[in-house]
């Protein structure tokens, strides 16, 4: 949100249906799919943390005196102290290739 409201594009992810669809749409032979989900704690990981615990106040310092966004910057100081209280780990991937046609 914080980059729509600087004028920057930020594409969601989509979900493994919509991109199999898209796929489709390619005209691919061949197509296989992989599933991984990498069952890792980053929680310990202080360098990661570090990273993410940075991002996040350069993130809220950009809406940080900005009245019109206190409740955007009020949701970031929540989701920054539930990083601190539970941390992060990945998150379920999906890898898809194929031939062209």
């Amino acid at each position: 949100d914080v980059d729509k409201i600087s004028g920057l594009p930020h594409y969601h992810t989509f979900p493994r249906q919509k991109i199999i669809d898209l796929l489709q749409g390619l005209h691919l032979e061949n197509i296989e799919i992989m599933e991984y989900d990498e069952d890792k704690d980053l929680s310990d990981d202080k360098e990661t943390m570090s990273f993410l615990l940075n991002a996040t106040d350069d993130y809220l310092s950009r809406i940080k005196d900005r009245l019109e966004h206190r409740d955007l910057h009020k949701c970031g100081l929540e989701l920054k102290e539930r990083l601190i209280k539970t941390g992060i780990s990945w998150a379920k991937g999906i890898a898809v290739w194929g031939e062209k046609a």
